[in-house]
């Protein structure tokens, strides 16, 4: 007879012995696509977003919050503020040069990795991989697909169309799907030519969704960094 602490490991190793990538078609690293290229689903340059945020958890109560965050393409850096309809803070941060700084974090954003998520959410949502895919192809019905190899270890898969219909797949290093990310293209686009409604969805036992309307969107000017020495 199995152990009952054997079982609950074996039973718990199943789902990781068994993960795996989708299979994409095998195409060359350094073979030129021909579908819509990934970068152009990211904005482009220095931008000041607002966007209302329904959060819905794994228990399936539901939560709006504002979510004001500058993202610049150039140097792949973010400051993100999360806050009540009043006007509350309740997390602020900043990502810049791979390091991220907490300004602000009340309950339950001060959790430990709460920060670190919400940036590598947001870096996934708006910023291309700054890696060069390792591998690309297309699904049965046209989608090109992208597939990045991840400093953590982790995957990501970008598949397009266009710029309105695409989606954002990113895996861990056990090949478990972690995140899921995509427009919805029936709420059309801003006057910028951003998606007006994107979804996030977190996989997992506490997984939770993500619906980001766009409220506004406000180009800023790039100020580029001054070299020391």
């Amino acid at each position: 007879m199995i152990h009952l602490s054997r079982l609950m490991l074996l039973l718990m190793c199943l789902p990781i012995a068994c993960s795996h990538l989708p299979d994409i078609p095998s195409t060359p690293p350094d073979a030129a696509p021909t579908g819509s290229c990934p970068a152009s689903i990211f904005p482009q340059g220095d931008w000041q977003l607002l966007h209302a945020i329904e959060a819905a958890g794994p228990g399936g109560g539901k939560q709006t919050l504002l979510g004001l965050s500058q993202i610049s393409s150039h140097t792949r850096s973010a400051h993100c503020v999360m806050m009540t309809l009043e006007g509350m803070v309740l997390f602020q941060a900043s990502f810049d040069d791979g390091t991220l700084s907490v300004q602000r974090a009340v309950a339950p954003f001060d959790r430990p990795g709460m920060a670190e998520g919400i940036v590598d959410d947001l870096r996934m949502i708006f910023f291309i991989p700054d890696r060069p895919y390792i591998q690309t192809g297309r699904l049965p019905d046209g989608t090109r697909v992208y597939r990045y190899q991840l400093l953590d270890g982790g995957t990501q898969d970008i598949e397009t169309q266009d710029q309105t219909h695409w989606v954002i797949h990113r895996y861990d290093r056990r090949h478990r799907l972690v995140r899921t990310v995509r427009p919805e293209p029936d709420q059309g686009r801003s006057e910028q030519g951003m998606p007006n409604q994107i979804l996030l969805e977190a996989h997992g036992l506490v997984g939770y969704q993500l619906r980001m309307s766009l409220v506004e969107a406000q180009p800023l000017t790039y100020q580029p960094k001054l070299k020391k020495g």
